[in-house]
């Protein structure tokens, strides 16, 4: 009797070979896009200030409002950087008040950004709050974003909504007096949307 011992690489390569619809599927290309736009063509570029994340697939999203993209006939594509301009305050005091209507706590929480800052997060289990947004805002357009945050709380309602007001105010010791309102925003546990967005605009 005789006895061939095989190494490992002579077996594989003696195994039959697999067929093409065994053969696993190659992995998805990953992209890299910026505000929207993809931007896998451009090399040797730094960018800073920048907001980063990744979505479902793995693709790369930059996003940053002061950058845009140009691409012409026979250029290379190029990114560039706005000039800074300095942002002037608005004049008076912004209030952001925050009601929870409902017969239980929502099930979620509600982060509030204005031009990509993060404001607040509103606690759905506090039934009011107030807050001095002021310097959140300046002259011209502020983009506002209403980001759903799903929170577990037992005895949650998705009936339950969420209030929130933006207006010009003083503050009376224990009383805020709203002297007019710039926006208002609800939305309850049944709405699908993760991410709302808004504008106000103060005069330049």
């Amino acid at each position: 009797m005789v006895v061939v011992l095989l190494l490992p690489s002579q077996v594989a390569a003696q195994a039959p070979p697999q067929p093409q619809w065994a053969q696993p599927p190659p992995p998805p290309v990953k992209r890299v896009f910026l505000n929207g736009q993809a931007i896998d063509d451009i090399r040797a570029v730094t960018l800073i200030d920048m907001k980063v994340s990744l979505d479902t697939y793995g693709n790369i999203l930059l996003f940053n409002p002061a950058y845009h993209i140009e691409r012409r006939p026979g250029a290379a594509a190029q990114i560039v950087r706005k000039a800074a301009t300095v942002a002037r305050p608005i004049s008076g005091r912004v209030f952001l008040i925050t009601d929870v209507e409902g017969k239980g706590p929502p099930t979620f929480d509600l982060q509030v950004y204005v031009s990509g800052r993060l404001v607040s997060t509103v606690d759905g289990s506090q039934p009011r709050t107030s807050l001095d947004s002021s310097e959140f805002f300046t002259v011209g357009d502020n983009v506002l974003h209403f980001k759903a945050v799903s929170v577990h709380r037992p005895q949650s309602s998705p009936d339950t909504k969420v209030k929130v007001t933006f207006g010009y105010g003083q503050p009376n010791g224990q009383v805020l007096a709203i002297d007019r309102v710039l926006l208002t925003y609800e939305r309850s546990g049944r709405v699908q949307s993760q991410i709302d967005k808004r504008t106000i605009t103060f005069e330049k």
